[in-house]
C-alpha cells in the first residue's frame, strides 16, 4: 500500500525537483522502516560494532 501511492505522488510530480524529493524521503522511509524491522526481529545488532580503540 505504501509503495503505489509513492510512485503515483512521484510520477504525478509537477517538475522533476519535487519527484526527486519525494522519492528521497520514501527511500529513507523505507530504510528505516526495515532497519527497524530487522532489529526487532533480531537480523540485525542493536548496538553495532565494538571499535578497537
Amino acid at each position: 500500500m505504501f509503495v503505489p501511492q509513492i510512485v503515483l505522488i512521484t510520477v504525478h510530480a509537477s517538475n522533476s525537483f519535487m519527484a526527486l524529493m519525494v522519492a528521497s524521503i520514501s527511500s529513507l522511509l523505507a530504510f528505516q522502516i526495515t532497519h527497524n524491522i530487522c532489529i526487532t526481529l533480531g537480523l540485525l545488532s542493536v548496538t553495532g560494532v565494538i571499535l578497537p580503540f
